[in-house]
């Protein structure tokens, strides 16, 4: 007996050998339809030649004259039942246990099955060859062993592949996940490199002058849209023809407006010619899809635009149409797994459910370990919507499983776990947060009227165990704790909405008792900062709801946590915007209505009373951010007082937080302002105002150029006057100052720039108005009285004081340019002085006195760009007479009016305007 085991056990081992070398020699046979063709290519050549050749040597072999058209047709009706065969086989693989395409797809693969195909027609056809033209005795062994043979093995081989699939289910489900994790590392690595086109596509694009990956604002149109020309899916774009095109572009014509002279105007900003490039890699494109929008002006060039127009078209490599797109593809069968995983669910398949969820996480892990080579470090599986439908998918399956019964709720809670952990590993946040969402989905399906606890606990202890240990383990940074304890805010968060007290007080147990003997103080500040955000959730909930809940504020402050809070206030505000908490708001919102978020003021009234149960802490620290935070709280001192419970302790204690905040406000300033009076001012500020200003100047509009004396006129002149200022500012613009510091030098210059134009526009009007005849004249009056004037004067000017009435009915409605006054060509201009009796000024520049000016000379002022302006900045030494740290900036111009005796100005005063 014992021998025959042995013998027994050896040919095993011996079958199992030669099973595995005919799989081996069955693989690289048909590997290709290349090695399929070429060995019946072969064993044709061979047939003919063979024909040829007689001997002796083979006669005691010879078969019978009709032997080979026997066993022809004995192959033919062998490979016709072995086909028969397999599709009854196929029917019976019909209904694989996982997703239905990549199922059969992979079993068709690993049989070999159409080359094998291929091969025994091509067998039959070579048997039939040699049956009919070639026979002999050489040619019946060849067909017989290198054809028939082979053809007739491969089938066989395909009949026990097929059996041993169809015993062993598990072999069909492992292949097809194989075959998903192929396709979905295939379209990642493919989606990667196209957001890695279209970043370098990008940069290409906006580096180069005329060209735009920007849209155009709407009130402009384009004067040219480019069609594409070709349809499919935009596979590249030729980086190498984008120079042509900017080059080309350079080339086009604009507006140019020629006068009398000849001579061209500047072109204005609108009127300059842009290409906005539309397509990007993996987009489609149809036949009324864009390729480009031109921008501009004025006539172009028709040869270049054409140029243009066919370089555009000429840089996209299209590819396949979109029913190809292998992302698409890959999410259309994915979605025939999540149908046969919740078909599992449904019907109480445990195992089944549990292998569905691994897939999922293979696939995930799969995906992002693809992406990881290929795109920036940082980079994240979730920086895109590409693969959004991923987590849809999971999802869904997990609302299925919460409704099929705590088992399968414990399944879905524990995928969910190592999900996270896998991001954890991978170091990707998104997915991080995207897989803590299946924690707040099933602890909502968990909590709540008839819902056991047990269900809820379990969550809670996954979450603790992910919170507590799996993401330290790893050694992960700060932000991957941080979102965690997001989600336990969450969770506390709807336990509390849905008014479940023993939820909420398990809930609260477990969030208080995370990190209580850590060592890190940030740490445990993070979840002290989760219990301010609850706390003002409760205060604010009570503002909207008038209905009494079982959980009171008193329930959790008198939950004992460790951390700071002020040091978790500091962390709240941080936030950007807030965390996600501000969304929580969303709900008490109809859709399309906008509404101020309030959580963020609750917050820090929760603070308040938080510090009258638990002291000050850390906030007598002299810091910036104590400061800030200690100013925004004194604030809301009034508002806590009027809704003060006594419940929440004596309210004699916020006096002591008050005066405490005080006091690090007035310890800040007079720190700041001694560290202010002392520093010197920063070149690089410095540096930048008078950069901004002597832009602010060029856009500036104002009416003195209009009477300003030409460079080598020469004329008597009254006394040199002064226009221009010497201002103090807080030393704060041009001192360093924190981030919470906002003092903008584009803005002050901005500012003194308006205040230099409004200057000469004053002492202009004041000083022509001295040569005027004044009238009176009706609004209806004032165009019959200005058309009169206009036949007398030889270069009138309209000025129009402050009155957009007036302006408007003369046909004027903005100051940008100088606007033509209707039929009579005359230009005016609408400006405003503060205190002027008069309406309309008419001006005949040809006699009014001429104005001349220069950057005033001063120590320490130096000319600004090409302006007749100087400026400066300088210190100031402390003394009494300024309370804040101040630097003085001075601004100022030279000027001098021609001596003359007379002009031509008619001052009207329109008695009906308004103004």
């Amino acid at each position: 007996m014992k021998a025959t085991a042995v013998v027994d056990l050896k040919m095993r081992r011996a079958g199992r050998k030669l099973l595995a070398l005919f799989n081996s020699i069955v693989s690289k046979v048909f590997a290709s339809y290349k090695a399929v063709g070429l060995y019946l290519l072969v064993a044709t050549l061979a047939t003919i030649i063979t024909s040829r050749l007689s001997g002796s040597f083979l006669s005691f072999w010879a078969p019978k004259d009709d032997a080979l058209s026997v066993a022809w047709q004995v192959h033919a009706s062998f490979i016709a039942i072995g086909f028969a065969g397999l599709a009854i086989a196929f029917q019976l693989l019909s209904d694989p246990p996982l997703a239905a395409g990549p199922a059969r797809r992979t079993i068709v693969n690993r049989l070999q099955f159409t080359r094998i195909v291929l091969f025994s027609i091509g067998a039959d056809v070579v048997a039939g060859l040699a049956a009919i033209w070639f026979r002999s005795h050489s040619s019946v062994i060849l067909v017989f062993f290198a054809v028939m043979l082979p053809s007739m093995a491969a089938i066989g081989y395909l009949y026990f592949q097929t059996a041993k699939i169809f015993s062993n289910p598990r072999m069909i489900e492992q292949w097809t996940f194989d075959d998903l994790m192929v396709a979905s590392k295939k379209i990642s690595l493919e989606l990667a490199e196209v957001r890695s086109s279209n970043n370098v596509l990008y940069e290409r694009i906006n580096g180069l002058p005329g060209l735009s990956t920007d849209s155009q604002p709407s009130e402009q149109e384009p004067i040219c849209e480019v069609l594409a020309r070709e349809t499919g899916v935009v596979k590249s774009v030729k980086l190498s023809l984008l120079g042509e095109i900017s080059g080309l572009v350079s080339k086009l014509e604009t507006a140019i407006d020629k006068s009398d002279s000849h001579e061209a105007s500047p072109i204005p900003e609108s009127a300059k010619v842009n290409v906005e490039f539309l397509p990007r890699v993996g987009t489609e494109l149809t036949s009324a899809s864009l390729v480009a929008r031109i921008y501009g002006a004025g006539s172009l060039s028709q040869s270049v635009l054409k140029s243009v127009t066919e370089i555009l078209n000429e840089c996209l490599v299209i590819r396949m149409q979109r029913d190809e797109y292998g992302g698409l593809h890959l999410q259309k069968e994915m979605e025939d797994l999540q149908d046969n995983l919740i078909l599992a669910i449904k019907g109480g398949k445990y195992s089944t459910g549990k292998r569905g969820y691994e897939y999922y996480r293979g696939i995930a892990s799969a995906i992002r370990q693809q992406i990881s080579g290929v795109t920036p470090a940082g980079s994240q599986i979730t920086d895109t919507g590409e693969w959004d439908w991923l987590s849809r998918q999971i999802w869904e399956v997990n609302n299925v499983a919460i409704d099929a019964g705590m088992r399968f709720g414990v399944m879905a809670t524990g995928a969910a776990l190592m999900r996270c952990v896998d991001s954890v590993t991978d170091r990707d946040l998104g997915s991080l947060r995207s897989s803590l969402m299946s924690y707040e989905q099933l602890w909502v399906g968990s909590i709540g009227d008839g819902k056991s606890a047990d269900m809820a606990v379990n969550i809670l202890v996954s979450l603790q165990n992910l919170t507590e240990f799996a993401i330290p383990a790893k050694g992960a940074p700060i932000e991957f704790i941080r979102a965690t304890l997001d989600t336990w805010t969450t969770l506390c968060k709807n336990a509390f909405d849905l008014d479940d007290e023993e939820i909420f007080g398990k809930t609260l147990n477990f969030h208080r008792s995370l990190f209580k003997f850590s060592d890190v103080a940030l740490i445990r500040n993070e979840v002290r900062l989760g219990q301010l955000v609850l706390l003002g959730w409760l205060l604010l909930s009570r503002t909207k709801s008038d209905d009494a809940k079982n959980i009171k504020v008193e329930d959790l402050l008198d939950a004992t946590y460790g951390g700071s809070v002020f040091g978790a206030l500091r962390l709240a505000t941080q936030r950007e915007p807030y965390g996600r908490w501000t969304w929580w708001e969303a709900d008490w919102s109809q859709p399309m209505e906008a509404s101020f978020v309030q959580l963020p003021d609750y917050i820090d009234r929760a603070a308040l009373i938080l510090m009258c149960r638990n002291g000050i802490g850390e906030i007598l620290d002299v810091t910036s951010d104590s400061y800030h935070q200690a100013f925004r709280l004194l604030q809301k001192f009034d508002l806590v007082k009027q809704d003060w419970s006594p419940n929440y302790g004596p309210v004699e204690r916020l006096d002591a937080i008050e005066t405490a905040l005080t006091k690090v406000v007035n310890d800040w300033n007079f720190q700041r302002s001694e560290q202010l009076w002392a520093a010197d001012l920063a070149p690089d500020k410095i540096a930048k105002f008078i950069s901004s200003l002597d832009v602010e100047l060029s856009n500036v509009v104002s009416i003195l150029p209009l009477f300003e004396a030409e460079a080598d006129s020469e004329f008597t002149h009254e006394v040199v006057r002064v226009l221009g200022g010497r201002f103090f500012v807080p030393k704060e613009f041009f001192a360093p100052v924190d981030d919470h510091v906002f003092a903008d030098t584009e803005m002050l210059a901005q500012q003194l720039a308006r205040s230099m134009s409004s200057g000469e526009d004053t002492i202009v009007v004041d000083h022509i108005s001295k040569y005027g005849v004044a009238e009176d004249v009706e609004l209806d009056g004032l165009i019959v009285r200005i058309a009169a004037w206009l036949t007398t004067a030889v270069e009138p000017l309209v000025i129009v004081l402050g009155s957009h009435a007036i302006a408007s009915s003369l046909g004027h409605f903005d100051n940008s340019d100088p606007a033509g006054l209707g039929e009579y060509g005359a230009p005016l201009k609408l400006v405003y002085i503060d205190g002027s009796r008069f309406s309309v000024l008419l001006v005949d520049r040809k006699t009014v006195p001429k104005i001349r000016r220069w950057p005033e000379s001063k120590n320490g002022m130096n000319p600004i760009g090409q302006h007749s302006v100087s400026a400066s900045v300088s210190l100031v030494a402390k003394d009494d007479k300024h309370k804040e740290p101040v630097c003085i900036v001075e601004v100022g111009t030279s000027y001098c009016w021609e001596s003359k005796e007379e002009a031509s100005i008619v001052l009207l005063q329109v008695t009906d305007a308004e103004y």
